[in-house]
C-alpha cells in the first residue's frame, strides 16, 4: 500500500502545481462566473476528487488493506454512513448569489462530502468513533495525537455545517442591512463588529476561519481560528463564520478575498444567526458549553450519527 500511495500522493503535488501555473491569480470576478463545465471547472474538480482518492488510499494503508488503484477505503458493506452531509435550505443548482457561481458551490459542496467520506472511513477502523455523536468527536480526539486527523476531519464536518446554514442567497428586497430583530441590532448588527469580522477575514493568514462567537452571557468577539479549528474547543460559541480556505472562493475571485468577504455578508442567513444566539442567552439555560454545541448540533441536523 504504501508504494501505491507516494504515486498517488506524487500524482496529486504534480497536478496542483500543474492547475495554479496553468491558471494563476486572475480569475473571473463573482460577476462574470466561468462558463458551465468550463476547462477550469473541469480541473478543479478532477483534483478534489483525486484528493479524496489518495486520502482514502492511505486510510486501506493504515488498515492494512491493499487499496485497488485509486480505490476506496475498505468499509464493511453492513456498516451505514454515520456521518452525512445536511441537505440545504435553499436550492443548491443556482449557486448562493452573488456570493458563489454554480460551480464554485458545487466544488464547495464536493469537498464538503470528500470531508465526510474521509470520516466514515475512520469509522471502519477506529472502533471507538462507533456511535459517537459528531460533537464528542471534538472533545474526544483534539489532544489524540495519534488519531489528530479524526479530529480535523470532524471539525471541518461540523464548520462547514454551521457555514452552509448561514447562507442564504440574497434577494434584492434585503437591502444593505442586517434584517436582524430589533433586540438583536445593538448585539450582532452592530457596524463595528462586522467591520472587524471583516478586517480579520481579509488579513487571516493560511487557512482557516473567522467567526462571531459569543460566551455564555452572551458578550460578542471576533474569533479566527486556522486549520479546522472552531470556537468551541475555547468555550466560545459561534454565531457566524466564514470560510477563508482558498478553495472557497478561488474558482470566483482568484485572490480577491476581500470582495469575497464582502459579498458574504450580503447573503447571511440573519434568522440563522439570531436562533443560535438566543441558544446562548435564554434565561432558562443553565448549560454547560459541551450542552450548547450539542443544541447547535441539532440544528444542524448532526446530533447523533
Amino acid at each position: 500500500p504504501l508504494p501505491e500511495f507516494r504515486r498517488l500522493l506524487f500524482r496529486s503535488h504534480f497536478f496542483a502545481v500543474f492547475f495554479f501555473l496553468l491558471f494563476p491569480s486572475s480569475a473571473s470576478p463573482c460577476s462574470s462566473p466561468p462558463p458551465p463545465e468550463s476547462s477550469r471547472f473541469r480541473l478543479g474538480r478532477l483534483f478534489f476528487t483525486c484528493r479524496a482518492k489518495m486520502r482514502r488510499a492511505l486510510l486501506a494503508a493504515v488498515a492494512g488493506a491493499t487499496p485497488a488503484r485509486f480505490g476506496r477505503a475498505p468499509v464493511p458493506s453492513q456498516r451505514r454512513s454515520l456521518y452525512t452531509v445536511p441537505a440545504l435550505d435553499f436550492p443548491a443548482q443556482a449557486g448562493v448569489s452573488p456570493l458563489f457561481s454554480p460551480q464554485q458551490f458545487r466544488l464547495l459542496r464536493q469537498h464538503h462530502q470528500n470531508v465526510v467520506d474521509s470520516l466514515n472511513s475512520f469509522s471502519a477502523i477506529v472502533p471507538s468513533m462507533q456511535d459517537q455523536p459528531l460533537e464528542l468527536l471534538l472533545t474526544t480526539y483534539r489532544f489524540d495525537a495519534a488519531h489528530r486527523a479524526i479530529y480535523n476531519f470532524a471539525s471541518q464536518h461540523w464548520n462547514l455545517c454551521f457555514f452552509m446554514k448561514c447562507l442564504k442567497p440574497f434577494s434584492a428586497g434585503q437591502g444593505q442591512e442586517p434584517p436582524l430583530r430589533e433586540d438583536l441590532r445593538g448585539t450582532l448588527g452592530k457596524p463595528e463588529l462586522l467591520q472587524q469580522f471583516q478586517e480579520v477575514a481579509m488579513h487571516q493568514f493560511g487557512s482557516g476561519w473567522v467567526w462571531i462567537a459569543a460566551d455564555a452571557k452572551g458578550r460578542v468577539q471576533v474569533v479566527p481560528t486556522s486549520g479546522a479549528d472552531s470556537p468551541l474547543m475555547a468555550g466560545l460559541t459561534p454565531v457566524l463564520g466564514i470560510s477563508v480556505w482558498e478553495h472557497a472562493y478561488l474558482l470566483d475571485y482568484g485572490h480577491q478575498r476581500e470582495v469575497y468577504i464582502r459579498n458574504f455578508l450580503k447573503c447571511v442567513n440573519w434568522k440563522f444567526v439570531g436562533s443560535i444566539f438566543d441558544l446562548i442567552t435564554a434565561k432558562d439555560s443553565r448549560q454547560a458549553p459541551p450542552a450548547s454545541v450539542s443544541s447547535i448540533a441539532a440544528a444542524l441536523g448532526q446530533t447523533k450519527p
